[in-house]
């Protein structure tokens, strides 16, 4: 409940009053139990063109759409209405560019409730038009008036099941949100498995450096206590700082000037050179 008022007050924030859009993202995290862990972009819906302004305002939401329908492993739900003309609609003209086959495409047709027959539906789902890899799925949300009421989601559901049972009962399992549901978690299950491969390959990357670094540590045993591995490292770590700054030196070191020599140098030639001058001076 808490959602839709919180959208909407960062919209408001946003934007404004004015009846325009940002490609600015507005990230709102919902944790469930019940659910799995995933990302739902709502993406704007696309104007009317009715004159310039329109015109322009069709070009940027369609840059903005085609962005996000580019991530890779997204699920594309594609909403119509039930009175739309599917061959001339503009969504499934953008969605073609990006998934020319719809094989990622979810196609929802929403207010079937307002049409005078089912057959469209019905013509639309037996994929008599255009063809979605996922199928399509009408759905019959609460309106405005049940909206307004505050009907509760479980009972406009059962509303749901109830409706499409009486206009289309052969095919009313294949319809409603619930059957939606059903089609989303199949399809994120199949893009986690998917995944794995890569995952895994990753996961072994991981493992083969981990044990590459182990064989490097030379006081290592599986055998060896781990407080005294961690006395071990810490010790050789400040015999590394002591033997840097020059407080003694275990072997000689040929290669590099350690950071002792630089002090030492300081301290003999320009700390004393410093001392001189002023004694000069004073004597003077």
């Amino acid at each position: 409940g808490h959602i839709l008022p919180e959208i909407s007050l960062r919209t408001k924030q946003l934007i404004g009053k004015a009846e325009k859009f940002s490609n600015t993202v507005i990230h709102v995290t919902i944790f469930s139990p019940k659910v799995l862990n995933f990302l739902l972009i709502d993406l704007p819906g696309l104007p009317k063109l009715n004159d310039i302004k329109g015109l322009t305002a069709h070009s940027e939401i369609e840059k903005i759409l085609t962005e996000y329908l580019r991530i890779e492993n997204t699920t594309i739900i594609a909403v119509i209405e039930a009175n739309e003309n599917v061959k001339q609609s503009e969504i499934f003209k953008i969605i073609s560019r990006v998934d020319p086959l719809f094989l990622h495409t979810i196609g929802v047709i929403t207010k079937v409730d307002l049409l005078d027959t089912p057959t469209y539906v019905k013509n639309i789902m037996e994929n008599r038009f255009v063809i979605p890899g996922r199928g399509w799925v009408p759905v019959k949300t609460r309106n405005q008036k049940e909206l307004s009421s505050k009907k509760e989601i479980l009972s406009a559901q059962q509303d749901e099941i109830n409706y499409f049972k009486e206009i289309v009962p052969k095919i009313a399992d294949s319809c409603g949100t619930s059957y939606l549901k059903k089609l989303l978690n199949n399809d994120m299950q199949e893009i986690i498995v998917s995944s794995l491969p890569s995952v895994m390959r990753t996961l072994q990357h991981e493992m083969d450096r981990s044990d590459s670094l182990v064989d490097q540590m030379k006081f290592y045993s599986s055998n060896t206590d781990k407080r005294d591995i961690i006395i071990k490292i810490c010790r050789n770590i400040s015999e590394d700082i002591n033997t840097s700054i020059g407080l003694y030196q275990r072997t000689a070191e040929l290669e590099k000037t350690t950071i002792g020599v630089v002090i030492n140098k300081h301290m003999n030639d320009g700390f004393n050179g410093q001392i001189n001058n002023i004694k000069s001076k004073r004597l003077s």
